[in-house]
């Protein structure tokens, strides 16, 4: 049975379903079915073949089937109209990687040996290669640097310095916001807001690509892109039923369980902005600058997200939580990430 699509008004690419009769042009009787090639996800999910009514289990069956036919023709495409009767999609425009980068991403690139050029403003953490330093001298003198401290830990035990009780004290040090040596997080800069110690976004990244690492260069390529555009297209779906205007969920859960902690503060207030914040510990006092969102503590400035003890003076004054979380950890944030230009 054939259902008429009403055509839009200045949609051309809309027509009605009566005039694609010549489909049925190969049924013997008005009765019988036409022997249209069925799509199965199995067999067809090595070769993204579409051919004219061809048939579908479902709707979400079919779009993904041309998301993958339009990869192997080098096209990402955008759905501009989905609803139970039709669906209907536009060539996305090139560049959308870099533009959501900018757009949305922190600060922070981490590097496992790369060229680089221009001049940035952003943190890039390594593995301490060899020559790493002297090459970011030259090339980006002005950018801040990380190690990634599981490989300073492997350069410690070879000088000779191994033992559990070492190994705590070194991880102590690095992961201290107050002034207690020159690497740790105390230094770090507040620009990414990321306090990472471990350089897991190159190991991540490298095990994501690593079907691709050993094939020629163009297919190395290819394949990564492939990977790439999946991903932002599940993160893009994916963001789809989040409420703009909140947090993602995972810092929506992280900040849950930060405000429990907080409750065993005591706020004291100085002024509009400024609090004087009590731990249930001796010693355990700290100031926080609602205006400048700093603490004394500076997890919040390093992270972007309140700490326990400035969760303590927003409830004090009254506000909510979730509007001294940085914007790079709003959902809109992670949409722009993740669209086309």
């Amino acid at each position: 049975m054939q259902r008429k699509m009403q055509n839009e008004e200045g949609d051309s690419d809309c027509v009605y379903s009566d005039d694609l009769k010549s489909l049925n042009s190969d049924c013997d009787s008005e009765n019988e079915d036409c022997d249209f090639p069925k799509h199965n996800p199995k067999t067809n999910a090595l070769n993204h073949k579409i051919v004219l009514g061809m048939i579908f289990g479902n709707k979400k069956e079919f779009k993904k089937a041309m998301i993958a036919n339009q990869a192997t023709i080098e096209k990402s495409i955008e759905w501009i109209k989905d609803d139970r009767e039709r669906a209907r999609a536009k060539c996305r425009k090139p560049g959308s990687c870099k533009s959501g980068f900018k757009a949305g991403c922190r600060k922070i690139v981490g590097v496992d040996g790369c060229w680089l050029k221009e001049q940035y403003l952003w943190t890039f953490m390594s593995d301490k290669q060899k020559g790493f330093l002297e090459a970011f001298e030259i090339v980006l003198p002005d950018v801040s640097h990380r190690f990634c401290v599981r490989h300073l830990h492997t350069n410690f035990k070879r000088a000779g310095y191994n033992g559990m009780a070492l190994k705590n004290a070194l991880w102590k040090a690095a992961s201290a916001t107050t002034i207690d040596s020159e690497w740790s997080r105390s230094h770090f800069s507040s620009l990414p807001k990321c306090d990472i110690l471990l350089n897991n976004l190159c190991e991540v990244f490298n095990k994501f690509i690593l079907d691709a690492r050993d094939k020629p260069i163009l297919k190395l390529l290819e394949t990564i892109r492939h990977l790439l555009m999946a991903r932002i297209n599940s993160n893009r779906e994916k963001a789809e039923k989040w409420n703009l205007g909140d947090i993602c969920p995972t810092i929506k859960k992280a900040l849950a369980k930060t405000m429990k902690d907080a409750a065993s503060y005591i706020p004291k207030k100085s002024n509009t902005w400024n609090y004087e914040v009590i731990g249930p510990m001796e010693g355990d006092t700290w100031v926080v600058d609602l205006y400048n969102k700093t603490c004394g503590r500076k997890k919040w400035e390093l992270s972007g997200i309140p700490c326990k003890h400035a969760i303590s003076a927003i409830w004090l004054k009254k506000d909510e939580v979730l509007d001294y979380v940085d914007d790079c950890y709003k959902c809109l944030t992670f949409n722009l990430s993740n669209a086309s230009p």
